[in-house]
């Protein structure tokens, strides 16, 4: 509850004291200051014998000094923030362009229980630190007043005990003082800056804490959006980041996380900054305003550059450099930072500030542009994200076109910054989750490419091995019969048959991979008639048999009815056949016999080639029926093959209106079934 304030309006009976006195009535309650205050710019001479301030002593006569009222203009509550509105400070009040010190002192008689301990709230609004006196006694401070130029913090919620001296008579006033300073910088952020901006409270000790941690309270809340806003920055950097793992070769992902993370130091500093006393207003503007806000222009210049995947010309890191560094030194003198510097000089580097701002704009829009004309679609979506930087970087100018800004909801302040960056945020989520896509299936394709190079070479070197081995011996043969280096005639024969088995085989390799380009392509064309499936396993089986026994292997042949009718092109129905028998001899190195089965089952003919080899893998199970496709039990025991041959098996399976079956276990064997329809006619 507040306690009555009156300020007296008879001429005080003091003739040596010119102090206005307001009355104020304590009992468990607190109340506003709102004076008579008496003003004076300038510091307090020193006592000599003291060194202390001579304008904090209460029998100072303060009567030639300004009389000035901290009550709130208009209403006593703002309509727009449920707080108090600021008072205009003493640039308002026919002290233009002045900082540094100023004093406020007020006279009041405090009527109080006995032994109640009383307690100040400081000013919620003040430009921008400040000392308190009270009867000439120092009680606290806000902001570092031990270095000849003090360091000032933005505005928090400040406390004071105050002392309980009972040698006071409750009858006689106290005086109640503030040495207030304020930075050459605070002029340019507003129009009417100058010390206080709203009155201090002053009322019983549990009451006024009361008032303290409400107020704590409150700029928690105000400023949590800047935590959120960090927050959800700081997160699209770790996953920004996290994404140069997966593809090192987008440079877009590395000049994405260092923007969102200087984005997220930016706002973090926000709701540090206020919420503690760690960082100065100084120290807090040359981070921000003159180091992390021109680093975060040039950063989304790059950005949206490497994003369109064009190459920067030779002008334009040297053009974005010169940009951000102008910008930080335009900003450092615009804000008065260096309090040596005209202001006449700093309105100029205002105006440069703002335009190095629009030419980073002009540099981005022009880049979205240059992405429109290349890439169309992924220009446009980019340009929403433009559009809401430059809201959420276009306070300043928006403010000077009456645009509404800020808004507080259940005591929370949202901007239109912020509002602008989580829709922002939300976009940059969208662009990334959909560049990350794009970014998977363009790895895939990579990898797709990458593998299908490496079979194509495994299959030109599988290949010129088949053509080698057999062309050595043809010329080698060959060259002797030239020679007439075979004298017996026996000998003779036996190379002409040599040679012609050798022939025929590299004419089947031959045909199977012209073959296997026309299956490839679709062009194959099939000669299908109605042919007996056991007769062609018996003949085929028999002209390999040949072939199987001078390798040391065995043929067992075993099928269940005379005649299976099935649509079949004969020629390639023996090309899959001799191919599984082929790949059953050759992958069984330790077991030499290789079993044919056959068997109608319901309208399905089930021709089976099993072996007891080497096996494959569950794992290259599905891959191996791909072409160039080799196993890795193959590879490392480096047999023979082109890695061409299950595949045009398939190939021929389904032609004829079939499919190929495969059932295998490591080290146990494998069985591959050829299963074909049964012809009906």
């Amino acid at each position: 509850m507040l306690a009555g304030v009156s300020a007296a309006s008879a001429q005080p009976t003091d003739s040596t004291r010119a102090t206005a006195i307001a009355q104020v009535t304590i009992g468990q309650s607190v109340a506003p200051l709102y004076g008579p205050w008496k003003f004076h710019v300038g510091d307090s001479p020193l006592d000599p014998a003291t060194h202390a301030s001579l304008w904090a002593e209460p029998g100072f006569d303060d009567s030639k000094w300004e009389t000035v009222t901290l009550a709130p203009p208009g209403s006593a509550v703002g309509a727009s923030n449920g707080i108090t509105e600021d008072v205009p400070g003493w640039t308002a009040r026919g002290h233009a362009r002045y900082w540094g010190y100023a004093w406020y002192r007020i006279a009041i008689h405090l009527e109080r229980r006995p032994s109640e301990k009383l307690a100040l709230a400081g000013p919620s609004d003040v430009d921008d630190a400040y000392q308190v006196f009270w009867n000439g006694m120092p009680i606290g401070s806000f902001g570092d007043f031990a270095t000849s130029w003090p360091i000032t913090y933005y505005n928090q919620p400040m406390m004071f005990e105050v002392p309980q001296d009972e040698s006071v008579s409750s009858a006689s006033p106290t005086v109640l003082a503030f040495r207030v300073w304020m930075e050459p910088n605070t002029l340019v952020t507003s129009v009417d800056a100058g010390g206080f901006r709203s009155a201090p409270l002053v009322g019983s000790a549990d009451m006024v804490s009361a008032v303290y941690h409400l107020r704590r309270v409150g700029v928690l809340r105000k400023y949590t959006s800047f935590v959120v806003d960090a927050f959800l920055y700081g997160l699209l950097a770790l996953v920004a980041f996290s994404l140069i793992l997966f593809d090192r070769s987008d440079r877009v992902y590395l000049w994405m996380g260092a923007v969102f993370l200087i984005t997220a130091t930016y706002s973090g500093l926000g709701a540090f900054d206020i919420w503690t006393q760690h960082i100065s207003i100084l120290e807090d503007l040359l981070i921000t305003q003159c180091f992390l806000g021109p680093l975060a222009y040039a950063g989304w210049a790059m950005v949206w550059w490497v994003w369109f995947g064009q190459q920067p010309p030779t002008w334009l890191p040297r053009a974005i450099a010169s940009l951000a560094v102008t910008y930080m030194i335009s900003n450092a003198i615009a804000l008065e930072i260096f309090f040596f510097i005209p202001h006449p000089v700093a309105a100029v580097f205002e105006v440069v500030a703002l335009i190095v701002r629009l030419l980073f704009f002009v540099l981005l829009l022009w880049i979205v542009i240059q992405g429109i004309r290349r890439q169309g679609l992924e220009g446009w979506l980019v340009l929403p994200a433009i559009v809401l930087l430059g809201i959420g970087l276009s306070q300043s100018e928006l403010a000077f076109l009456h645009v509404r800004l800020n808004w507080f909801p259940l005591g929370i302040w949202v901007t239109l910054a912020l509002i602008a960056n989580l829709l922002l945020v939300a976009t940059l989520a969208l662009l990334l989750l959909r560049r990350l896509l794009l970014s998977v299936r363009r790895q895939r394709l990579i990898e797709i490419d990458a593998r299908r190079a490496q079979l194509q070479s495994d299959f030109v070197a599988a290949v010129s091995h088949e053509f080698r081995s057999p062309l050595t011996t043809l010329r080698t043969i060959t060259d002797l019969l030239v020679g007439n280096r075979i004298p017996d005639e026996a000998r003779r024969q036996q190379s002409y048959v040599f040679l012609d088995r050798e022939t025929t085989r590299l004419q089947r390799l031959v045909e199977d991979l012209l073959d296997f380009q026309l299956m490839e392509s679709s062009r194959k064309q099939y000669r299908i008639e109605t042919l007996d499936a056991f007769q062609l396993v018996r003949s085929t089986v028999a002209e390999f048999r040949e072939l199987a026994v001078e390798n040391g292997f065995e043929v067992e042949q075993d099928l269940s009815q005379t005649s299976a009718l099935v649509h079949a092109d004969e020629e390639a129905f023996r090309r899959a056949l001799r191919n599984l028998l082929d790949n059953a001899m050759k992958y069984s190195p330790v077991c030499r016999t290789v079993w044919v089965n056959g068997a109608v089952v319901g309208s399905q003919v089930l021709i089976s080639v099993r072996d007891q080899g080497m096996g494959i893998d569950l794992t290259e199970q599905s891959a191996i029926f791909q072409k160039f496709v080799r196993g890795d039990a193959a590879k490392k025991t480096s047999i023979r093959g082109t890695g061409i041959g299950l595949a045009m098996v398939q190939q021929i399976s389904q032609a004829l209106g079939g499919e190929i079956r495969l059932r295998s276990e490591v080290a146990v064997g494998s069985t591959f079934t050829l299963v074909l329809p049964l012809a009906h006619d």
